[in-house]
């Protein structure tokens, strides 16, 4: 759910180009093939 919204807030408005929309996602060696591999 949280990497579906993280894309959405990235993509979802004004193609990424909002000043606050993240540029990159910080999480562990464990969970980084989960949040690559999106349906």
């Amino acid at each position: 759910v949280a990497s579906r919204r993280i894309i959405v807030g990235k993509w979802g408005c004004n193609n990424g180009q909002a000043c606050i929309s993240p540029d990159y996602i910080l999480t562990t060696k464990d969970f980084a093939p989960k949040l690559v591999r999106l349906p």
